[in-house]
């Protein structure tokens, strides 16, 4: 398989140490960009991208488990679904156990793993750092807890090169995490100077610190011993269906990820490559698929191997692929989600369900759900997929300072004690007007609209947040301050006058 840049000219070198030889494994690299629809990846986003689809497998069908940052990663990196691994939120949920990941199996087969990440929602509180000799998670935050902990991909990857530095001989399993393309956005000069649109242009500095990185692995003679992974976490709403981020729909906007495949020549895996399959697939079948490649010692997975796909076979047996996600119930009081997959049709399984047919309907506009035909079976899914919802309640008590934080950007803060009822579609309105931060509106209607929800509704997390954003806006922070003091948010305040 052809290297993508093996004709560039290319300056500098990242000492990598010794490549594989003999029967030494080849290196693993998995990447995941932050927020990244699939249909914003192209030649204008993504220019380096493409570059690995020419000589590598994409598949245009590939879909999160949960469109929030901890679930999603968790499910990459153990192949498990959500009610397996038990990370259902950001925040409040940590990988169960006994949940094996794929660091721990590479470790057991001699590999040094290293994870480099760029959000606090990735720290190593939440378990994912099991099974990785380093664990990166260092970035700066404010002593208020209002602003969210985050660090530039230039500085993650900056760790990242000098962990490989120190590895002199033997394979690596490496993952890095972009936070780029997830909000606030602010794309560098240059990616503005190539898309005007903010989100793209973030899309584009992911796209161009990934090149960097591997252009730098091209440098130091070990890309082509190299099998590399990209993906990302989930999408972002970008107004459609009233989500303007992610989190509390599941729609294909935050659904489908981009997923890139990629193997150096020297790997010794020969894959039909410049290919893009159709197929069906999900963040959990990255595991079953490394197993096979790697022959690891991981005995549970609830994805399938694609590595029949990757050699060329043309499709990938029909089958259910599940996704979920709790935070309506966290933010909105709005029941949770859960949904699936099955070839063509998705269904979503809520207070008022819902059926759609991609290949008729990839907008997801026509709702096609039957209650008399179509009722069965949506309680048979939740029964065969073990779809427990009480395990969406929290696991944890978080902190002043964790709740503050979340919050900050917009994730849920104070726990829920038992599973609403009511569908996240009527909440829709308050919703799009928190996500957007009240965009078109008077800071005054703002209020106004939030004084009409909360006499009808009670002071939701969503509410809250908004309502706090607006007083503070307009420079009423004490206003704020008795706000939330009356509606018992005293962490909150704490952390504000911290």
């Amino acid at each position: 398989m052809s290297n993508p840049w093996s004709r560039l000219a290319l300056g500098g070198v990242l000492g990598l140490g010794a490549g594989c030889s003999g029967e030494q494994p080849a290196n693993v690299l998995v990447i995941t960009w932050d927020t990244v629809r699939a249909d914003h990846i192209d030649e204008s986003t993504a220019p380096n991208l493409m570059k690995l689809v020419e000589t590598g497998v994409s598949f245009s069908e590939a879909r999160t488990t949960v469109p929030l940052t901890t679930p999603a990663h968790a499910s990459l990196l153990t192949g498990r679904y959500p009610q397996h691994h038990g990370v259902r939120v950001n925040g409040f949920h940590r990988l169960n156990d006994d949940t094996r990941t794929l660091a721990q199996a590479f470790s057991e087969k001699g590999f040094a793993t290293g994870a480099f990440v760029s959000a606090a929602v990735l720290e190593e509180q939440y378990g994912l750092a099991r099974g990785f000799d380093e664990y990166d998670d260092a970035m700066a935050s404010d002593p208020s807890g209002w602003h969210f902990p985050e660090r530039s991909g230039e500085e993650t990857l900056a760790a990242a090169q000098a962990w490989l530095s120190r590895q002199e001989e033997g394979p690596v399993f490496l993952w890095i995490h972009l936070f780029e393309p997830h909000r606030p956005w602010q794309p560098s000069a240059e990616a503005g100077a190539v898309h005007t649109n903010p989100y793209r242009g973030e899309i584009w500095d992911a796209d161009r610190l990934t090149a960097d990185f591997l252009q730098g692995l091209d440098r130091g003679g070990r890309l082509d011993e190299t099998l590399v992974v990209v993906s990302s976490d989930h999408g972002e709403g970008l107004g459609e269906h009233g989500e303007w981020t992610h989190g509390s729909l599941i729609y294909d906007s935050t659904m489908r990820v981009p997923l890139v495949i990629w193997a150096g020549e020297q790997t010794g895996f020969s894959f039909a490559t410049s290919r893009t399959v159709a197929s069906p697939v999900s963040h959990v079948d990255l595991a079953p698929t490394l197993v096979d490649l790697f022959e690891l010692n991981f005995p549970e997975s609830d994805g399938v191997s694609l590595v029949d796909v990757l050699k060329g076979e043309p499709t990938i047996a029909s089958r259910t692929i599940l996704m979920e996600s709790g935070e309506p119930a966290y933010l909105y009081d709005a029941a949770p989600l859960l949904g699936w997959h099955e070839e063509s049709m998705v269904w979503i399984d809520t207070t008022l369900p819902e059926r759609y047919s991609l290949r008729e309907d990839p907008g997801q506009l026509r709702n096609l759900y039957d209650p008399s035909a179509d009722a069965e079976r949506l309680l048979r899914s939740r029964e065969e997929n073990d779809r427990a919802l009480d395990r969406l309640l929290p696991s944890r008590e978080l902190s002043t300072a964790e709740s503050a934080r979340l919050a900050a950007l917009g994730y849920l803060a104070d726990p829920i004690e038992e599973l609403p009822v009511e569908d996240i579609k009527e909440r829709i309105p308050l919703m799009a007007m928190a996500q957007s931060g009240g965009a078109g509106f008077a800071l005054d209607e703002i209020l106004e609209q939030l004084n009409t929800w909360e006499e009808a509704w009670g002071s939701l997390e969503g509410i809250r947040q908004l309502r706090t954003m607006v007083l503070d806006t307009q420079g009423k922070v004490e206003e704020s301050d008795a706000y939330l003091l009356s509606v018992g948010a005293k962490d909150l305040v704490e952390a504000r006058r911290a």
